[in-house]
């Protein structure tokens, strides 16, 4: 699957994402934590469910100490 973006906006902040998407500005990519509250309230809906962006990977986490 190919789609071309032509990008009028570009941030890397993820509230201002989610707040552009709830604006009907675009499609965004962000952690589904992020977007819970407005996915269970419909504001967002889910699509490409199915698409995993071809550079992704998996976040590993190591905590060396109880203080992080």
């Amino acid at each position: 699957m190919s789609i071309e973006v032509q990008s009028q906006i570009v941030t890397d902040d993820g509230r201002a994402l989610v707040d552009m998407a709830r604006l009907g500005l675009g499609i965004i990519m962000v952690d589904p934590l992020l977007i819970k509250n407005s996915l269970d309230s419909q504001q967002l809906v889910p699509i490409l469910t199915n698409w995993q962006h071809p550079e992704s990977q998996p976040i590993n986490l190591i905590c060396l100490g109880k203080n992080i």
